[in-house]
């Protein structure tokens, strides 16, 4: 009987203890098999949530990631342990990829293949950009292209209105149109995305066009008509200016068939032998006598007054007039023709006067009627001197009419200039009948 109870106990040991140890080992393959599943639910969380991102640091979301690729990855995020430190950070992640896909589905919604809708107020961007600004940085990064876009698309719409606009005032075309701005609307209005707006202001560009086509032909009448104005002043100038010639022309009085005698040749000072010839051959005295031959007939002398002093036929020295005075060339003249006479002091109407009576008149003045350069012979005379022959007058204007010896031509010389250079010593020789 004792031993019966011993092998019971045994047995009951034994027994215990194969159990225990199945329980053991039974308890342990659980703890593994929830450690796998623990570990396997983490990969598939990282993997889902991974897979919503274009970047290793899981900043930057992918742009057209779907609604149902962030619910997979929400799932695998609830299979996690509550105790998963990584649970909490995944679940506010979610939180803003879910804030992402709203405003990126929002931006969307009013911009479709890229093109604002034309409908977008001010406020629906406000909102967006709103929403926008609630991101976190590389979300923001991700939508900041289509934002922009929808933004500046949106402001491209204000300043067309803008624009428009400003062709107005009180609904009605303005008369200041600048072609510029309106060649620019018409360019804007060919590439704006927003057709149907586009299509919308073409009433608006064909009145303002027609108002610009009427303001053209306004301004183009305007200036033919200046045009017309301005030929018809010109005509009437031209004719003013022909009859005023012609008055000026029926005024002159000239001495007729008087000859012109060229110095510049051979007889560089010569100037008052050639005026003095020119008179002479004009009542027909010395026809055949030459500029030479009475360059070498007249007296020479170092006295002005009784004769030439220094170089008839050359130029030098040059810093001294070479001439012959008045009173000495009236009395060479008287030589061949006894009206030659000496009438220094006249005035310019006494002048006038011998040439109202056919008589020209050697004068003494300077070259080109200029003012004096220096002055020469105990200032009597200035270096610049020049002799030549008045043949005429001009009774409204009073300009002087001379035969130039130095080129041997018919000058015209102001009233002004001419009494300023005959004035300074009054000298002068009529040739009369």
């Amino acid at each position: 009987m004792k031993q019966k109870k011993i092998l019971l106990i045994i047995s009951l040991a034994v027994c215990i203890g194969v159990c225990g140890t199945g329980a053991f080992f039974f308890y342990k393959n659980i703890k593994e098999v929830e450690a796998k599943e623990r570990a396997d639910h983490q990969m598939a969380a990282k993997k889902a949530f991974a897979s919503l991102f274009t970047d290793k640091e899981q900043k930057l979301i992918k742009l057209h990631v779907t609604k149902q690729k962030v619910e997979t990855a929400k799932k695998a995020v609830d299979q996690l342990e509550n105790d998963d430190i990584k649970k909490q950070t995944y679940k506010k992640r979610l939180r803003h990829i879910d804030s992402f896909l709203e405003i990126r589905d929002l931006i969307m919604s009013y911009l479709p293949n890229s093109v604002l809708k034309s409908d977008t107020t001010d406020e629906n961007i406000e909102t967006m950009r709103t929403k926008f600004n609630k991101l976190e940085p590389g979300f923001q990064s991700v939508l900041k292209e289509m934002f922009d876009l929808a933004v500046h698309q949106r402001q491209a719409l204000i300043d067309l209105e803008s624009l428009v606009q400003s062709f107005y005032a009180d609904n009605v075309v303005k008369e200041d149109i600048n072609t510029d701005d309106f060649n620019a609307l018409k360019e804007i209005l060919k590439t704006l995305p927003q057709r149907d707006i586009a299509e919308g202001y073409m009433g608006k560009v064909t009145e303002i066009q027609q108002k610009l086509d009427y303001l053209e032909e306004q301004e183009r009448q305007r200036i033919e008509a200046e045009r017309q104005a301005a030929v018809a002043r010109a005509l009437a100038e031209s004719e003013r200016l022909r009859k005023e010639n012609e008055a000026i022309q029926a005024a002159n009085v000239i001495i007729p068939n008087v000859p012109l005698i060229d110095q510049s040749i051979n007889v560089h000072n010569g100037c008052e032998v050639a005026s003095l010839l020119m008179g002479l051959q004009h009542f027909g005295i010395n026809r055949g006598m030459s500029l030479r031959d009475i360059a070498n007939a007249v007296p020479k002398t170092n006295d002005p007054h009784t004769g030439f002093v220094l170089d008839i036929f050359t130029l030098y020295p040059r810093n001294v007039a070479h001439w012959i005075a008045p009173d000495a060339l009236s009395a060479f003249g008287q030589t061949y023709h006894a009206g030659v006479a000496n009438i220094s002091g006249s005035s310019v109407e006494q002048l006038k006067a011998e040439i109202n009576a056919g008589n020209p008149v050697v004068i003494y003045a300077t070259y080109g009627f200029a003012w004096p350069t220096a002055w020469c012979w105990n200032g009597e005379i200035p270096v610049n001197m020049h002799v030549m022959l008045m043949v005429g007058y001009n009774k409204i204007t009073g300009d002087i009419i001379v035969n130039d010896p130095w080129g041997g031509r018919q000058i015209l010389v102001s009233s002004e200039n001419f009494a300023r250079e005959y004035n300074r010593r009054h000298y002068a020789v009529a040739i009369r009948p």
